[in-house]
């Protein structure tokens, strides 16, 4: 019975894939890349001519309303639960690249604070790993 959970069942899935199944997935992928294309020109057109004759009315939008709608986004897309759950684990190197990264976004651009972060991510790795084995 033991054996039975070390089983990978990855591998028996991959003995009973046939040839006409991998066929199967493959036409189907095409097919829906056939449809999707038309869809998407036909959305492309409609947010057109959406900007097009709706642009003028958007110059009436008061600019605070705007802001609030932009500081909603942003807000919703800090996801700052995920900041303090980093904070309460309390790795001050998870915390430093964390708050580095987030001030190199506010102040330069998300792709030098997403280089710099990984970068510096990296470089600590690195230096745990070979404390580690020195």
């Amino acid at each position: 019975m033991r054996d039975f959970y070390l089983k990978p069942k990855f591998f028996e899935t991959l003995k009973t894939y046939t040839k006409s199944q991998l066929l199967n997935d493959i036409i189907a992928g095409i097919i829906v890349a056939i449809i999707a294309l038309p869809l998407s020109i036909a959305l492309a057109i409609v947010l057109l001519l959406v900007v097009m004759f709706l642009m003028p009315c958007a110059k009436l939008i008061p600019m605070p309303t705007i802001a609030a709608i932009l500081f909603i986004v942003a807000y919703n897309m800090s996801e700052w639960h995920s900041f303090v759950k980093i904070i309460k684990q309390k790795n001050v190197t998870d915390i430093i690249i964390m708050v580095l990264t987030f001030v190199l976004t506010v102040v330069f651009d998300l792709v030098v604070a997403i280089i710099i972060g990984l970068a510096l991510h990296f470089v600590i790795m690195l230096v745990k790993r070979f404390r580690k084995k020195a």
